[in-house]
């Protein structure tokens, strides 16, 4: 329980909002409220003020080994990380350079496939040309091949 109360403390204390003085007086205030005046209440109070300063201090510890770990496991992936991106940068450029060719292939089939439609059009046209004299057929008069 002492964990997730250290971890609320933590998340508490790095809010932008925090008033740390305000915080201290308030926490020291309700650890001297069940004292009663006088000495005891100034023992009650110093008691609690050392209680607080040996828990901050063992979660300041505990942050700052969560930071060194961190920092640590970080620096260690850098390089792989690096490497990932110099792999990444090469596929990227052997795709882009399959892709270029790969459209210089289709250009020349673009053009291939011009002329073939080209040639087909001219073809219909043709077709087109003949069956309109041949359903005209007894208005034109017809050569005989002999």
């Amino acid at each position: 329980m002492a964990a997730t109360t250290d971890e609320a403390l933590v998340r508490q204390f790095g809010a932008e909002d925090f008033d740390a003085v305000a915080w201290a007086v308030e926490t020291l205030a309700a650890a001297a409220v069940g004292a009663a005046a006088g000495d005891a209440a100034e023992a009650a109070l110093e008691q609690a003020a050392a209680r607080w300063v040996t828990r901050l201090q063992r979660i300041s510890q505990e942050v700052g080994q969560r930071l060194d770990d961190a920092t640590t496991e970080a620096s260690s992936n850098i390089p792989k990380v690096l490497t990932d991106i110099e792999l990444l940068k090469r596929d990227a450029l052997a795709m882009r350079e399959a892709v270029g060719g790969a459209h210089r292939e289709l250009d020349v089939y673009d053009d291939g496939i011009a002329g073939v439609l080209s040639t087909l059009a001219e073809l219909d046209r043709v077709k087109h040309r003949l069956e309109d004299w041949y359903a005209e057929g007894p208005r034109v008069p017809r050569w005989r091949w002999c």
